[in-house]
């Protein structure tokens, strides 16, 4: 089964996290712009996506990571660490 992000074309690193049984999160950097997606399968759709979210960035892309963040032991958000080459 093939998903393909038209939006993410021209990618120059990702990062992935899993935020639940039937979904998992995908981070996209395209140069100086970060892209949120939520990947997801279900009885009807094999695979679909939404765009969550999107940051432009002043600078170039170089380091990007997800983990995610946990509060009062039972809720977990999703975090995005990322690094740009120094613009001065």
């Amino acid at each position: 089964v093939e998903c393909r992000l038209i939006e993410a074309k021209n990618i120059i690193s990702f990062a992935v996290r899993s935020s639940n049984s039937s979904s998992v999160l995908l981070c996209v950097a395209i140069k100086t712009q970060l892209i949120l997606f939520q990947i997801s399968s279900d009885s009807t759709h094999p695979l679909h996506y939404v765009k969550m979210s999107e940051m432009n960035l002043n600078g170039s892309i170089s380091y990007l990571e997800m983990s995610s963040l946990k509060i009062n032991s039972n809720e977990e958000y999703p975090m995005i660490w990322y690094g740009c080459l120094s613009t001065f």
